[in-house]
């Protein structure tokens, strides 16, 4: 059962995007999420950074279409 919450808020690209493009994608929103001026700042301000790679969204979203319609409703409302 996927919760709403494993999803926060991921960037995802339009099917068709060239592997090499999504590859360049998935690096640096890593690579940012991993800078530690912006995990230093987010410490401070009291915001968590959960990252979820690339791969790991791509298998929750593939997820979606096995999830119960209750659950799809709450995504719609978002």
């Amino acid at each position: 059962h996927l919760e709403l919450t494993e999803f926060g808020r991921p960037f995802i690209a339009p099917p068709g995007v060239p592997e090499d493009r999504l590859e360049v994608l998935r690096t640096a929103f890593e690579n940012v999420a991993n800078n530690p001026d912006l995990l230093e700042e987010a410490d401070r301000l009291g915001l968590p950074i959960e990252f979820m790679s690339g791969e790991e969204v791509h298998t929750l979203v593939e997820g979606l279409s096995d999830a119960p319609e209750e659950f799809m409703a709450i995504v719609r409302e978002q």
